[in-house]
């Protein structure tokens, strides 16, 4: 009889590795005493020496000893790794709470209560230990091992505490507590207290919602329990409603076509400008802010202004509370009538406590930006509320399509210049260039200009009838202002009028002091080496007036290191070790209240490496400080004179100090060096440190020339100030003459010698440059004995 091993996706061995040592050796008795009873022969196994193993990956089977093999799992995605956890039947925290037990976060006690009986929760609780390494000779008694080999991350699992605990104590004592951290519930005070009608967050498809605020405001309505309803009317090409953002916001008994009177319901969008602009207020209000669609324009794109007349109409007849009107009418268009007539309807709205926000204007296809008044209309009335367009800004100045700014910035926005309208009448700013919002296809698509700017600030003027609604236009749009963060000049300017606003706090400033409310969850975003210490990083959380910074480390919990203001959402840990690992936690808190954890996260203190540069014969030597918890070091380089730095080098831990033999002769080169681990990098001197690279002088020839003289020859190097050549009778150079010849020498006879000793020259080049003199390396030493 043969029996083949298993090789099960050419990662683990038959033999069940992961038993103890005694249950290993009884399968290996068994294995042998059938082998000999039975003649069967077992493929892919070797019962000498009490090996048992099948064929496998070499990097999957960790050796323990001489004679056992560990089965590990290797990965190479966070996807694979959840699967590879899954399948091994590791514990998860949720399995945890269901059985009763409770976690423990900086002293506050956050209990799960199943079934009236709760247990506390140990360090081991969730038996298993991540352990950082480049190889592993142990199991530990392990039952599983998951390796994600990218970052020399390993999970071991344990059937039990007590092993989960034996395990931990020897892997730090082989590879210090540094290498080794216990998985346990970072967090479990995120059960809900309520019915589950109010929600922490909300993640805007608009920059400009998160920009502006009106995300956090959003997901604070049901906390301030705001149910006030509000109706926007957008007057545009319609909306394709199949869309998300508008699934239950569309008033359909209100809306209407009002282009085509043979299908009054059908406020259909084949054009998508409808829908982008309904979709952005969709996205920054809540559901209590209902949308009234009056379609004024053909599937064709055309209109007239009886049709948007019939809009604004419809609009008033409605009794809405905010209209949006990005619709401009430019130069033949914006007939005297026309005015005329839809001026009658624009006071008519005003009359009524109707807020209308519309679009100051762009600039045509062959055209430039232009002044509101008199080129744009109804842009140019005192009546409404005129929106300029912003674009979002990179470090050098550019336009951006990334991810949005948390909040209103004057140094991440400018005025949108290359398309948006401006003048006395433009009253606020907002963005309106790459935004993204609902399409005609039900889909998503970004557009740019002020259509997408308008729709912002009537969802700003939503939020104000919705908490304020007895205020007159005049206090709404004082509101607004007092909201907004000044952009542009000092003031009041043409470019952005009074600013952008920025709501996030208008619930809490109108409502109570808010005693009652709980701040949101907070997530820990980043944690960054700096030259000092560690910097945490998280997002704003809503409902906050202050966060609670956690920290842990390995045989510490968590604990408060810091509590910093509600408008902080970064703190620098400078209390840290060099080499050591540390999961940071912040918590939101309002007043004695605090929020949950929504994520953690983990790091290693590298310190920033000290670097020094010095030219030498050959090139120039760069060398730094060894950096406890290094696994490598990245060499950067710059000339003088340029802003940016290359990557020149990266080598592995252990080496501190290279050689650059590519730089050029007479350049000053600048040097700085960052250290990794896994992912995680140190920072770095931004200041460098620079050397000269002056060039190497070599002899040509070194004879005898007349008695008691030796004449020295020298290839000649350009761009240099001069040589510098010296002379001695010591063979160490003790005692010495020296000259300093011009750059362009090449020869020299050195006269008056002693006859019969030996003299012993060199020479190196030197540079004069900005009021320094740098020198290079000395050539080889040449020896000649005087006649």
């Amino acid at each position: 009889m043969v029996i083949k091993a298993l090789n099960l996706n050419n990662k683990m061995r038959i033999g069940r590795p992961h038993m103890r040592s005694k249950e290993r050796k009884r399968i290996l008795a068994f294995v042998a005493a059938l082998t000999v009873c039975t003649g069967t022969v077992f493929e892919g196994l070797t019962s000498g020496a009490g090996q048992v193993y099948a064929d496998c990956d070499k990097r999957s089977s960790i050796q323990q000893g001489a004679s056992e093999g560990i089965p590990v799992k290797m990965v190479d995605s966070v996807d694979e790794l959840d699967e590879a956890m899954d399948e091994a039947g590791m514990v998860k925290p949720e399995d945890l709470v269901k059985s009763g037990y409770t976690a423990e976060i900086g002293g506050e006690l956050a209990g799960y209560d199943v079934g009236g009986d709760t247990k506390a929760q140990s360090e081991y609780s969730l038996r298993r230990i991540v352990l950082f390494a480049d190889e592993v000779s142990d199991d530990y008694g392990a039952s599983d091992i998951i390796c994600y080999d990218k970052y020399d991350y390993y999970i071991f699992g344990f059937d039990t505490e007590q092993d989960t605990e034996q395990a931990y104590r020897q892997m730090v004592a082989d590879y210090g507590s540094d290498k080794c951290m216990l998985d346990e519930i970072m967090h479990a005070d995120d059960i809900l207290a309520d019915s589950g009608t109010s929600t922490s967050s909300y993640t805007a498809v608009s920059w400009g919602t998160e920009y502006m605020g009106m995300d956090t405001l959003k997901a604070s309505v049901s906390s301030y329990s705001v149910e006030a309803r509000v109706d926007v009317a957008v007057i545009d090409t319609g909306v394709n409603d199949s869309n998300t953002l508008f699934e239950g916001r569309i008033d359909k008994t209100a809306s209407r076509n009002c282009y085509d009177s043979d299908n009054i319901g059908d406020y259909s969008d084949s054009l998508g400008h409808g829908s982008h602009v309904a979709g952005i207020i969709a996205d920054a209000t809540p559901d209590n802010v209902r949308l009234t669609i009056l379609k004024c324009f053909s599937d064709s794109g055309t209109t007239s202004g009886t049709v948007i007349q019939k809009g604004i109409m419809a609009a008033i007849d409605r009794d809405v509370d905010v209209i949006n009107m990005s619709v401009c009418f430019y130069g033949d268009n914006a007939k005297e009538d026309t005015k005329v007539t839809i001026d009658g309807f624009i006071a008519e709205a005003k009359k009524r406590s109707i807020v209308m926000c519309v679009a100051a204007g762009n600039a045509g296809r062959n055209g430039s930006p232009m002044d509101v008044e008199g080129n744009s209309y109804p842009a140019d009335r005192e009546d409404v509320i005129t929106v300029s367009a912003l674009q979002k800004l990179t470090a050098g100045n550019t336009d951006d399509a990334g991810d949005a700014t948390v909040k209103v910035d004057n140094t991440t926005v400018k005025f949108a210049s290359g398309y948006s309208y401006y003048g006395d009448k433009v009253d606020f700013s907002a963005p309106g260039s790459a935004v993204r919002s609902a399409w005609k296809d039900g889909g998503y698509r970004s557009n740019t200009g002020t259509s997408m700017a308008s729709p912002h600030i009537a969802a700003a003027a939503a939020y104000v009838k919705m908490a304020e609604p007895e205020l007159t236009n005049y206090e709404l749009k004082a509101r607004l202002i007092e909201y907004s963060v000044d952009l542009g000049d000092t003031g009041k300017d043409i470019y952005c009028g009074y600013g952008c606003p920025y709501m996030a706090d208008y619930f809490r400033n109108v409502y109570d002091d808010g005693s009652d409310i709980t701040p949101g969850k907070c997530t820990v975003t980043r944690a960054d080496n700096t030259s000092s210490g560690i910097k945490v990083s998280w997002y704003q959380a809503e409902n906050a007036d202050g966060y609670t910074v956690y920290r842990k480390e390995v045989g510490v919990g968590y604990h408060c290191i810091a509590v910093v203001n509600g408008e902080t959402f970064t703190y620098e840990d400078t209390d840290v070790q060099p080499g050591t690992y540390y999961r940071y936690a912040v918590k939101a808190c309002r007043g004695e209240k605090l929020g949950s954890c929504a994520g953690t996260f983990l790091t290693i203190r590298l310190a920033t490496p000290n670097v020094a540069a010095k030219n030498v014969k050959g090139g120039i030597k760069v060398a730094w400080s060894k950096t406890a918890g290094a696994q490598g070091y990245r060499i950067y380089r710059k000339k003088k004179g340029t802003s940016s730095w290359s990557v020149y080098k990266s080598v592995k831990a252990g080496t501190c100090s290279m050689m650059d033999t590519g730089a050029s002769p007479n350049a000053t080169y600048i040097y700085t060096v960052k250290a990794y681990h896994s992912y995680v990098w140190s920072s770095y001197s931004s200041g460098g440190a620079s050397a000269y690279r002056v060039p190497d002088a070599t002899f040509v020839s070194v004879r005898p020339d007349a008695k008691r003289s030796v004449h020295v020859k020298w290839k000649k190097l350009s761009g240099i100030t001069g040589y510098q050549l010296q002379r001695s009778y010591d063979a160490s150079f003790g005692e010495y003459r020296a000259v300093n010849l011009s750059g362009s020498a090449m020869d020299r006879t050195m006269k008056y010698l002693t006859p019969g000793k030996t003299c012993y020259v060199r020479i190196r080049c030197y540079k004069k440059s900005g009021g320094k003199v740098y020198y290079g390396a000395w050539s080889t030493v040449k020896k000649i004995k005087v006649r």
